[in-house]
């Protein structure tokens, strides 16, 4: 010891070391036993001359630590962008059918489950090797709680010690970088949610024969297949009748229903398709019921029994001479608005021109329920007059079948190919018409001292019934309907549609079928592209900061190394030896207080007893600041030489 000489001066600016504001230069190179020894205390620089020879062999960072923080880095990059591109190909866009896909459930969940167990392992070795480098350059400047080094060493892979917020106050770095390495794995599970499995419609398009309405048709031409597809019946004279029953019933089921009648689907569950055809349509509009309305009243009520009632809706006779004015098939409604007592009664009319339409349908079924969209365009009105001529049909009652079609019997009830087309196409708009106004027509009878009657008119059987039942008189008070030119036009389309639902005419047209097939649907990529990019991020921060470490310390730590704790407890006179032998073999009731209050860094230490020097855990007063040269300034160097 004598040979030792000491001398004490004020630490300078350049030398100056607060435990709590690290100076940036650190880590020892120990090499030139001639250099002077510098112990540094608070406030005071201790210089040793000359050293004791150096036990340390030379240290270096080396290329394995670098790689596996850059390497693990570009590694979760790597896998990152390959799990992006994995669901873009299975699922992008609208998605891709499993079975075309050809990865079953099963092993796309395998998959997912590898590269979020790949992406957060490999980040969280990279991380892990990083906060081994910031935890040792903490400790080469700080004295901290022996109990404090033990929680930060177990954060590297143990985040229980997140609780001791000690940790936070005293390095509130390595906490946060303990958080992150605890959020890696858990983050890195939340981009599989990106692809999801779910039913895709796919839709196809093909020519196929739908069945629909075409009034022109009449099979082979023959006088026998003219009325094999009537929709009308006539008289035995050939005059025009009424509607055959099979459709009347399709009116009134419409009229009934307040909306056409759909029909089951010849093209699927979910398909579409569209179709032109020929059907009525009605014109309405407000009338002025006061000149007419004793025509149209029911002329079997005498007119001092009608003077005590009103009449909710007209009729109109059989007369033919009747529907035909200017050579519009007309029909008109008149009905009586009250609020239901016979002197506030207000009379009401509409009248309505039957046309001849096109209908533009688009037949839509989903999940085998039909919607169609329809469109009436080429509204012209029927030609009353030649429809209803006598004997309109009575040479095809009694024609033969000829080789080109009808052979007529009677010269004089005779009609060229053009002219039976078009009353043929126009008799078969007419009794569609009729479907609708046949129920309709009647009356419809509120009598004051009789209460309700039933009438003749199907409109109080319908929805646009207004009715008020009293309980106690057990007799409807009121009653009224809810007609505009609009709703009558509605009527009448809706019994179009149904009838054209009724259609068994086969017709090729282009059918849209959709089919709901199980696929892999890249849905939120925004999800995948947002966990990842922020944990690479933050990782990189961290990365940055502990590379920085490593380069400072001169040396790389190895996370939870044995070897490396060995060899850095080596001080077998110091304090923290001694005290650790007290101890058993672990575990935290086995620790003696005084040892894990002991405030230790990491720091170079000179062996008196073996006259060597060395870089191990110690006391602050047992140790000096590792100080790596070759990380120092020209400028500093020569200062701390």
């Amino acid at each position: 010891m004598s040979n030792i000489a000491y001398r004490a001066e004020l630490e300078t600016d350049l030398n100056s070391h607060d435990e709590h504001s690290p100076h940036p230069l650190d880590a020892a190179n120990i090499t030139d036993s001639s250099t002077p020894f510098v112990r540094e205390t608070k406030g005071f620089t201790s210089v040793i001359s000359p050293k004791p020879p150096s036990t340390s062999k030379l240290s270096s960072i080396g290329w394995y630590t670098p790689a596996v923080i850059v390497g693990g880095f570009i590694g979760a990059m790597v896998i990152a962008i390959a799990n992006y591109v994995y669901f873009y190909v299975i699922g992008g866009g609208d998605g891709r059918p499993i079975d075309e896909v050809g990865i079953s459930q099963a092993t796309n969940s395998f998959l997912i489950l590898v590269f979020s167990r790949a992406f957060s392992t490999i980040l969280t070795v990279s991380a892990s090797s990083a906060f081994a480098q910031l935890l040792w350059w903490y400790l080469r400047r700080r004295s901290l709680p022996l109990e404090k080094v033990e929680a930060l060493f177990q954060l590297n892979f143990g985040p229980l010690n997140l609780y001791q917020l000690g940790i936070l106050k005293l390095v509130p770095l390595l906490w946060f970088f303990g958080l992150l390495l605890l959020l890696v794995p858990l983050s890195a599970s939340l981009p599989g949610g990106a692809l999801v499995v779910e039913q895709v419609a796919r839709s196809a398009t093909n020519a196929a024969s739908i069945p629909a309405l075409n009034v022109d048709f009449r099979g082979n031409g023959s006088a026998a297949d003219f009325f094999k597809y009537a929709m009308f019946s006539t008289m035995p004279d050939g005059d025009y009748k009424m509607p055959i029953l099979e459709y009347s019933a399709i009116g009134k089921r419409s009229l009934l229903e307040g909306a056409y009648l759909t029909r089951t689907s010849p093209c699927g569950v979910n398909c579409s398709y569209d179709l032109q055809f020929a059907a009525p349509s009605l014109q309405c509009k407000d009338a002025n019921p006061v000149s007419t309305a004793k025509l149209y009243f029911n002329t079997d009520l005498n007119d001092t029994y009608a003077q005590n009632g009103f009449y909710r809706a007209s009729h109109y006779p059989h007369n033919p001479n009747f529907k035909r004015v200017n050579d519009l098939y007309e029909f008109v409604m008149i009905w009586a608005e009250s609020d239901g007592q016979r002197q506030n009664a207000t009379l009401r009319a509409l009248n309505c021109v039957a046309m001849a339409a096109t209908y533009n349908a688009h037949v839509n079924y989903t999940n085998s329920i039909q919607t169609i969209t329809v469109g009436i365009t080429n509204e012209k009105p029927l030609n009353a007059t030649a429809l209803f001529y006598r004997s309109l049909f009575y040479g095809e009652q009694h024609a033969k079948d000829g080789p080109n079609g009808i052979e007529y019997i009677y010269p004089t009830y005779t009609h060229s190919k053009d002219e039976l087309n078009a009353l043929f196409h126009g008799c078969q708009l007419l009794s569609m018409a009729e479907t609708l106004t046949e129920p309709l027509k009647g009356d419809a009878v509120y009598l004051g001292t009789d209460g309700y009657n039933r009438s003749s008119s199907l409109i109080q059987e319908t929805p646009l019934t207004r009715a008020a039942y009293d309980e106690q008189t057990k007799d409807y008070t009121y009653m009224d309907y809810n007609l505009s030119p609009d709703i009558l036009r509605d009527l009448m389309t809706n019994v179009s549609l149904s009838i054209f639902n009724d259609g068994q005419h086969l017709t090729s047209t282009s059918v849209t079928t959709e089919t709901y097939r199980l696929s892999y649907v890249f849905k939120s990529p925004w999800r995948l592209i947002a966990v990842y990019a922020v944990d690479l991020i933050v990782t990189a921060i961290f990365l940055l900061l502990g590379s920085i470490a490593m380069f400072q310390n001169g040396v790389a730590a190895t996370p939870g190394g044995f070897l490396q704790i060995l060899c850095t407890t080596t001080h077998e006179h110091g304090t923290l030896n001694q005290l650790a032998r007290q101890a058993c073999s672990g575990g935290k009731e086995g620790m003696p207080e005084r040892l894990m209050k002991l405030k230790v860094r990491f720091g170079e230490v000179v062996d008196m007893n073996e006259d060597s020097r060395f870089a191990a855990f110690g006391t602050e007063e047992e140790t000096s600041l590792l100080v790596n040269e070759r990380a120092l300034s020209p400028l500093k160097r020569q200062q701390h030489d």
